[in-house]
């Protein structure tokens, strides 16, 4: 994957309502890493829980590659059987995703999605696969978190 600039990574998580259409929003301090004030390309690949991973454009030809080498687990094979391969997307200039019925379907979000940061891509799960995930956090990882300034 090409090297993120070190002040443009993803971090923090957000609880976003759907908009019109299933449309996601794009918290404000992540709209950089994509790309400023234009619509951009995104790749979507499927991972386990089930969640699906958001990708800048310009790691897309990597992130093929790995894609072609690994092994889905059964979460994610459901969602090749469904959608096929990664999907691309387009972020609009209002930084809008639209996710379509079928893939909110899989990811179980009706009302509402959980995005995370993770350094080099975000992550987008249902409130509830968030809580599953989240429900017992590390204090000594919450720790680490505070004195690393996040």
């Amino acid at each position: 994957m090409s090297e993120s600039p070190a002040d443009k990574f993803l971090v923090d998580h957000y609880t976003i309502s759907l908009g019109s259409g299933g449309s996601l929003r794009i918290p404000k301090d992540w709209r950089e890493f994509f790309g400023e004030d234009r619509p951009v390309k995104v790749l979507l690949l499927p991972s386990s829980g089930p969640s699906v991973w958001m990708f800048a454009e310009r790691d897309a030809e990597a992130l093929r590659a790995i894609e072609q080498r690994t092994p889905p687990d059964e979460e994610v094979a459901k969602f090749l059987a469904q959608f096929g391969k990664s999907c691309e997307m387009v972020l609009t200039s209002k930084y809008a995703l639209s996710l379509s019925a079928g893939m909110r379907c899989w990811l179980g979000i009706c009302r509402q999605a959980v995005l995370i940061g993770c350094y080099d891509h975000a992550e987008i799960m249902s409130p509830k696969t968030w809580k599953k995930i989240n429900s017992n956090p590390d204090p000594r990882l919450a720790q680490a978190v505070r004195e690393l300034g996040f």
